[in-house]
């Protein structure tokens, strides 16, 4: 096959729709929009298109997978920034998005006037907070994974007893 394997063992498939997720889950979050009124101030919360959003994702993870799924030939991998660059797609509109909505939520809690319970916005920061570092734990797999793959081997580590 000219120099390419592809690797489609189960645990790849796994962690493809586990990325895909991650990366849903940062950038469907919800735009939260205030509407200031003489009497009230009111917290709107709109969600985009989860499905076009779920497409870019998985596009962009397995992007971000490709140094792990498919071995490229020795002339392409002996710069070990080739095997990175892949990943940075998934990186960057996961950063931008976390830092975006995280303002958002910032700014909803500091608006939010008494009549108004917060606990439910900083409950729902808290719970992106840990989907965050779920995906910085990604991140870095796939950066490692790409560093190590040099010469046209990709490293894999394996279950005990495989």
């Amino acid at each position: 096959m000219n120099g390419y394997r592809i690797d489609c063992r189960p645990h790849v498939i796994f962690q493809l729709f586990y990325g895909a997720g991650l990366l849903t889950a940062i950038t469907v979050a919800p735009d939260i929009s205030i509407h200031l009124r003489m009497d009230k101030q009111l917290v709107i919360f709109t969600y985009p298109e989860i499905w076009i959003s779920a497409v870019i994702a998985l596009i962009f993870t397995f992007l971000a997978m490709l140094p792990t799924i498919i071995t490229l030939p020795n002339g392409l991998t002996r710069f070990r920034i080739i095997n990175v660059m892949p990943t940075v797609p998934w990186i960057s509109l996961c950063c931008i998005k976390f830092f975006n909505q995280i303002s958002m939520y910032i700014f909803a809690i500091r608006h939010m006037n008494e009549s108004n319970d917060s606990t439910p916005l900083i409950k729902a920061l808290i719970c992106y907070c840990i989907i965050f570092i779920m995906s910085i734990e990604i991140m870095l797999h796939w950066i490692s994974i790409a560093l190590m793959s040099t010469a046209g081997n990709v490293v894999l580590v394996l279950p005990k007893g495989k």
